[in-house]
């Protein structure tokens, strides 16, 4: 009897129910989303993760420069390459660097250069001295020469790419002598060895030393006066 007047009544307050009911739904729904919207703000990252974030991207920022060494100071190498080469002179090279190295920066080789006689692979140290000698030239010694303190009671013969250009005779190498070289010689001034060096540029390394009545200005006389002075 009592479940049958809660049904009439229910039938008689449906309405008012439906709407009662709906207003609760509402406010739970509308206190479901303010709390998870709450619980989002109040969830943010605290301050202090990024000061800890900060720190550490400092630390690592300034890490290389404490770890960082003094740069090592790289000693200048030159060396002398001349001959058969395009753009002959002094390069400045790294430490154990190539013959074949130089020879690429120096814009290579002439067609005339004897490659078969020059070892490509030799490692070069500080004031070697490179010649790449032609096809069908005798030179004297090997086509690499590093240069060494000499001795006080000893003279060393120059190789066909060294320095110095007096034999162990006291004669002078027209291949490879300097301009201050030819000076030396008698009736040879400045000029003339300017031009003795400017047909060795052109044709090559003397065959004879009695090619040099070729250079203009050396004459019969000339050359009988220097001829005991000279050797290639």
């Amino acid at each position: 009897m009592q479940w049958q007047y809660v049904t009439e009544w229910i039938k008689e307050h449906k309405q008012q129910f439906l709407l009662y009911g709906g207003i609760v739904f509402l406010l739970v729904t509308i206190g479901i989303i303010f709390s998870w919207r709450w619980g989002t703000f109040s969830h943010k990252a605290p301050v202090t993760p990024r000061v800890a974030s900060l720190s550490t991207r400092v630390a690592t920022s300034t890490l290389p420069e404490a770890k960082r060494s003094s740069p090592t100071k790289e000693v200048a190498l030159y060396v002398d390459i001349k001959g058969a080469i395009k753009h002959p002179g002094v390069y400045k090279i790294a430490s154990n660097e190539r013959v074949s190295t130089v020879i690429q920066r120096a814009g290579g080789l002439l067609e005339q250069a004897d490659i078969q006689r020059v070892n490509l692979a030799q490692k070069l140290a500080d004031q070697a001295v490179i010649y790449i000698p032609r096809v069908g030239e005798e030179t004297v010694g090997e086509c690499v020469t590093f240069i060494e303190q000499p001795s006080a009671t000893t003279t060393t013969a120059p190789t066909s790419g060294a320095t110095s250009t007096s034999t162990a005779e006291g004669k002078v190498n027209l291949n490879t002598a300097s301009k201050d070289d030819l000076t030396k010689l008698t009736g040879i001034g400045p000029k003339k060895a300017e031009q003795i060096l400017a047909y060795r540029q052109e044709h090559g390394a003397f065959k004879s030393i009695d090619e040099i009545k070729q250079v203009s200005g050396i004459g019969e006389k000339t050359f009988t006066s220097i001829k005991d002075q000279l050797t290639i």
